[in-house]
């Protein structure tokens, strides 16, 4: 939300992406922008008003073939012109106008600056860096704050590493590669085969676009497995070992149910398909089949919302599916104890997440299992406990008997990964022994330097002058 003018407010909304204009004194907002989520997957980012606030210049973020991208559109702030876009920058983020007659905006870490004329809306000139040494935010370039005296401020920390190892710990926590081979891992994007030789896991092509491989341990190979679509991500095995179910994310039909078999030869099988034409948003994935393989738990999900509900597919031709856990709350992770009596899964109905425990098929009786947040659950092989992941970046584990009454303990550290340089998401071994999980090289990046530059204004104006000449 930011002001445009004395008596006039600009708002934006995440989901469904839109921009609305609206009186400070209250009223109904006017839509003025929207992105067609039939035609592209973004969201508005950072909306900067131009001087007369006939136009701002909105910063679009979102995912494309070409991968993550963000790119600046000039839009009316004419309500009755609201159809009125075009784009100014294919390749920008938090764009502003400077005094000096110029947009400046970020890109790859580094701040530029083009000529702008307020008259026509138009760049008149070329694109010149000023200004290096920005921090990246996640797939998108850098921000920054500008002052109306000058001033100029910005973090700047050194990036991450991109590529991390797949590790495998103990509950003693001694940490031991499963391969040596380093890749971009999406975190919490890993199944462990029933016969625990075989993995599926995400991993982030020159794109930053997720798609599945297989790791087979046996001979220390990584293969790719499911590379249709525009992103592949949260793979599980069937019982069975035979075959892959994993989300398929396309502009326009958002995330959908697939199945692959594990000789990688097998063309991908829809499994289950929403009404993408009325609600392109929506994600499903697949969280845990049932010991027979008859049921499937899959958290039903929308793009950009904290919105969440948990299904229950029945493997039936065509697969029936219900809504299993769904409310006023967001539900999600559920995963079928060992022997298939129980499931534990996430709710936030406390304005925090927390694991739940509740009885299969009956679905009548609940507890809580976590005490202070938890998200992420599993179960042990012999299921007698439940691990998660809580809110001081902590495996825990509470162990759980269910005859004659249903018991739970506190929770139990297991081990601090944060601190091991461990990234959450853990899977266990079949074995009952081992947990498998993502390592990257830790670094200072997590300290954030903020520095500030004053009368950057001026310093702007000479580094374009000295470019110019």
């Amino acid at each position: 939300v930011q002001w445009i003018a004395q008596d006039t407010l600009l708002l934006t909304r995440f989901q469904p992406p839109v921009i609305l204009h609206m009186p400070a004194s209250g009223g109904q907002p006017t839509e003025i922008a929207r992105l067609d989520q039939a035609v592209e997957v973004g969201w508005f980012g950072p909306v900067a008003p131009l001087p007369g606030h006939r136009a701002a210049l909105a910063t679009i973020m979102g995912i494309q073939e070409q991968g993550w991208r963000s790119r600046v559109e000039l839009i009316s702030l004419d309500p009755q012109k609201s159809a009125q876009r075009r784009v100014i920058l294919a390749d920008g983020f938090c764009v502003r106008y400077v005094p000096s007659g110029h947009l400046v905006f970020s890109r790859e870490g580094a701040i530029l600056a083009a000529p702008f004329d307020l008259q026509t809306l138009q760049i008149t000139g070329d694109v010149t860096p000023v200004m290096s040494g920005l921090s990246t935010t996640g797939r998108f370039s850098s921000w920054f704050a500008l002052s109306k005296t000058g001033s100029l401020l910005y973090r700047a920390t050194e990036p991450a590493p991109e590529t991390g190892k797949l590790v495998r710990v103990n509950h003693q926590a001694l940490i031991e590669p499963v391969t040596d081979t380093e890749r971009k891992f999406r975190n919490g994007n890993i199944s462990i085969s029933p016969d625990g030789r075989r993995m599926a896991l995400c991993i982030l092509n020159d794109r930053d676009l997720s798609k599945i491989w297989l790791y087979d341990s046996r001979r220390d190979t990584l293969a790719p497995f499911a590379r249709e679509g525009l992103v592949t991500f949260s793979p599980i095995w069937t019982p069975d070992g035979n075959y892959v179910v994993y989300t398929q994310y396309d502009v326009g039909k958002g995330g959908e149910l697939y199945r692959k078999h594990i000789d990688g030869r097998s063309t991908p099988e829809p499994l289950y398909r929403h009404d993408a034409e009325n609600a392109p948003e929506i994600i499903i994935n697949p969280n845990s089949f049932s010991p027979d393989g008859n049921v499937l738990l899959a958290t039903r999900w929308r793009f950009g919302r904290q919105e969440s509900d948990i299904l229950a597919l029945t493997m039936n031709d065509p697969v029936e599916v219900t809504d299993l856990i769904a409310g006023a709350a967001s539900e999600s992770g559920a995963e079928f104890s060992p022997d298939g009596n129980w499931i534990a899964y996430v709710s936030d109905e406390t304005n925090q997440e927390e694991v739940y425990l509740t009885d299969y098929p009956d679905m009548n009786r609940r507890w809580r299992v976590s005490t202070t947040g938890g998200e992420n659950p599993f179960w042990a092989p012999d299921g007698t406990r439940i691990y998660f992941e809580d809110n001081d970046e902590q495996l825990v584990s509470v162990t759980i008997e269910t005859d004659p009454v249903v018991s739970l303990s506190n929770p139990e550290l297991v081990l601090d990964y944060e601190d091991a340089g461990l990234s959450p998401g853990f899977r266990i071994m079949p074995d009952g022994q081992h947990f498998v999980t993502t390592q990257f090289e830790k670094t200072e990046s997590e300290v954030t330097e903020f520095r500030v530059v004053l009368n950057w204004f001026q310093e702007l104006e000479e580094r374009l002058s000295t470019a110019s000449n």
